[in-house]
């Protein structure tokens, strides 16, 4: 379990009312789909992957359609 598993099972288990997020956005290590909608019910926010390191923040994100990342070619180079 990850620590935003660990959170999210924490507020779910307590009851505890989050609100006024607009999104949450998470990095490090890939979601499962179970893991997505249970941050989603806990934040009661849409949950957006990002991929980066703490060396190279910043590489790729997702955006609404939740169909893969976009790669921030303005800010890094990556070569495939």
């Amino acid at each position: 379990m990850s620590g935003s598993d660990n959170v999210a099972e924490y507020i779910l288990a307590n009851r505890i009312h989050i609100h006024s997020l607009r999104a949450v956005w998470v990095t490090s290590i890939p979601l499962s789909l179970i893991q997505l909608k249970r941050l989603e019910k806990a934040f009661n926010a849409p949950v957006y992957d990002q991929y980066g390191g703490c060396e190279v923040f910043g590489l790729a994100a997702e955006c609404k359609a939740h169909k893969g990342m976009h790669v921030f070619y303005d800010v890094q180079r990556i070569d495939f």
